[in-house]
């Protein structure tokens, strides 16, 4: 499988809804999945400006060209493979697979219905699940942050939420059951939310503990009501709240009730140029039949990761290099620090190693192994690169 194929697994359950649901019905989940439409015709950055719908009060100048360089660097001049750990398989899994690491190691493993916790050496330390909180509740669990001190909330595709300790045992549910595109916790357990919806996007803040609910802001999608399944939020250590959306290359910090712009656009960033037409949009049979077109044709920011205190790192999906003919395109990553500017002068490709997660100034993937043999590993093996310690 590669790269881009896995992250279309990725939304294997939002896809096979059109199949369940009515037409109605699998309109709204076609709208909300963000379908682009790329064309032939040359860049213009000023079309992305132009639909972006997010009031930017200052463009930062780490987007001066100046910074950058068009060369490809080599990976392994900045990232160090620093160990494999082997996760047991006590508790098998396939895939897809959501997997998240904490902020001392330990490696929460999510799969279609079930969770685990396991340490930093891949043994099981908890199956994890709501049964204590919530009996009999339909698990599957797709999303999860982790707070400082090891304890980590879980969302669900139905989008419920609990809370555990560092021993993976549910503690309470979380009061809140609200669809998102991404989450992420504050120090202060506080969780910030985005969510695209038909008339608008918004930014929430959702209290921990009790039902309240602050719209941080909400902001006029323009002409691309609805974006494709990408992106995060992030929290610096100040409390200042960082978004990307998989249709940019940009980041966008939240201060005063405004954005701030952060990063530039590579060369290698296919953007796309126009919306699908309205009628396009209306024709779920068509939908289906342009998604692949639509992964491949344009480039995606298909994860934001705070990758330590001090850097964010963005990942890039179907970029534009030179490449052999029917050979899958590499994934692509940017290094900033917490103010935009350029911690890597440019373009790093992973051409051998498929990115799964960023955090503890470490990148990591997953691997099975496919010898065959009787007596292979059922789980994945998590891969390991370290931020070299010369740019940290």
């Amino acid at each position: 499988m590669n790269k881009m194929d896995a992250w279309i697994g990725r939304n294997h359950e939002l896809t096979s809804l059109f199949a369940r649901s009515s037409i109605r019905t699998a309109m709204c989940w076609v709208m909300m999945m963000g379908l682009l439409f790329g064309c032939e015709s040359p860049r213009e950055e000023v079309w992305l400006d132009d639909v972006e719908g997010i009031p930017v009060l200052t463009e930062s100048s780490t987007s001066d060209a100046e910074l950058y360089s068009d060369e490809y660097l080599a990976f392994d001049d900045y990232f160090e493979h620093v160990g494999d750990i082997q996760l047991s398989d006590e508790l098998a899994f396939g895939t897809p697979l959501y997997p998240v690491v904490g902020p001392q190691g330990q490696i929460l493993l999510m799969g279609r219905d079930q969770a685990g916790l396991f340490d930093g050496n891949g043994q099981l330390i908890r199956k994890v699940d709501p049964s204590i909180c919530h009996p009999g509740f339909d698990w599957q669990p797709r999303k999860a942050a982790f707070l400082s001190d090891g304890s980590f909330l879980v969302f669900t595709l139905l989008a419920q939420g609990f809370w555990f300790d560092p021993d993976g045992e549910c503690t309470k549910i979380f009061p809140h059951r609200i669809a998102f595109s991404n989450v992420v916790l504050a120090p202060d357990s506080s969780v910030y939310a985005n969510r695209f919806q038909y008339t608008d996007w918004q930014l929430l803040r959702l209290d921990g503990s009790t039902s309240a609910i602050d719209t941080v802001f909400a902001g006029n999608p323009a002409r691309m009501s609805f974006r494709i399944q990408g992106g995060g939020l992030q929290v610096g250590p100040s409390g200042d709240v960082y978004m990307a959306v998989s249709y940019s290359p940009f980041v966008y910090q939240f201060q005063s009730g405004r954005f701030n712009k952060l990063g530039y656009a590579p060369d290698y960033f296919r953007l796309a140029q126009q919306d699908m037409t309205e009628e396009e949009q209306q024709n779920v049979q068509v939908l289906m039949q342009r998604l692949p077109e639509i992964f491949r044709s344009t480039s995606q920011t298909a994860g934001f990761y705070r990758l330590d205190n001090d850097h964010l790192l963005l990942m890039y999906l179907s970029i534009e290099v030179e490449d052999t003919p029917g050979k899958p395109s590499p994934m692509g990553i940017h290094v900033m620090d917490n103010e935009g500017m350029p911690v890597i002068p440019g373009p790093l490709l992973l051409e051998e190693f498929s990115l799964w997660y960023a955090g503890n100034g470490s990148i990591y993937g997953l691997q099975f192994d496919e010898s065959g043999l009787d007596d292979a590993p059922l789980n994945p093996r998590i891969i390991e690169y370290r931020f070299k310690p010369s740019f940290e």
